[in-house]
């Protein structure tokens, strides 16, 4: 049912797993989530439809809830917070938070400016696209979902790399895009102290 080409079905399904991921079902959850977590990130990396997009983030939220999401699925999915689509960015960011609070455990990041840095860190090593946003030439609506139209998604990395680019100082704060950067502070508003702080 994930893999359905009717969106509607999609969804559907993605919804009925989110009551399943709690603590109390723990122990049955991790072969379960190992057999379907690639599916999960693939469709909240591209499909075609945003509700669709949404239910697999907030189901991915969930998983990392529980500490069933590696740290490299987490950050597949860093290049989500600079999607065009606000509820989009805005599904990713609890996401995002978890990898930044585990992210300044490990660095030991004390302090605004650490937590920061470490932030940037983040985005700055994960702008560039993940194989979830591959764009893929199958064309078996069975086992590929209908993919984003490649100027869309080409214009998504182009925006990614503008603000990552001004950051790290590569381009001048006259050619940074605004809005892009106010996306991303929006998105991560709720779920990410230390974007409040900074």
């Amino acid at each position: 049912m994930l893999s359905d080409k009717i969106a509607s079905i999609r969804l559907d399904a993605l919804k009925s797993l989110l009551p399943i991921y709690t603590d109390a079902n723990l122990a049955e959850l991790g072969t379960f989530t190992d057999r379907f977590k690639v599916r999960i990130l693939q469709i909240a990396g591209q499909d075609v439809d945003s509700s669709v997009r949404i239910a697999a983030l907030q189901c991915l939220s969930k998983i990392a809830q529980l500490h069933l999401l590696d740290e490299e699925d987490a950050k597949n999915l860093v290049p989500i917070v600079f999607d065009f689509d606000s509820k989009i960015r805005l599904a990713v960011a609890p996401i995002f938070s978890a990898l930044l609070s585990e992210k300044t455990s490990e660095m030991e990041a004390d302090g605004v400016s650490a937590k920061f840095q470490c932030l940037c860190q983040i985005l700055l090593e994960n702008r560039h696209s993940s194989p979830l946003f591959e764009i893929n030439e199958k064309k078996d609506p069975i086992d590929n979902l209908e993919y984003e139209e490649e100027d869309l998604f080409r214009q998504r990395q182009s925006d990614q790399d503008e603000w990552l680019a001004w950051y790290s100082n590569d381009m001048p704060i006259n050619g940074f895009s605004n809005e892009t950067m106010d996306h991303v502070v929006t998105a991560l508003w709720q779920s990410v102290d230390i974007v409040k702080v900074s």
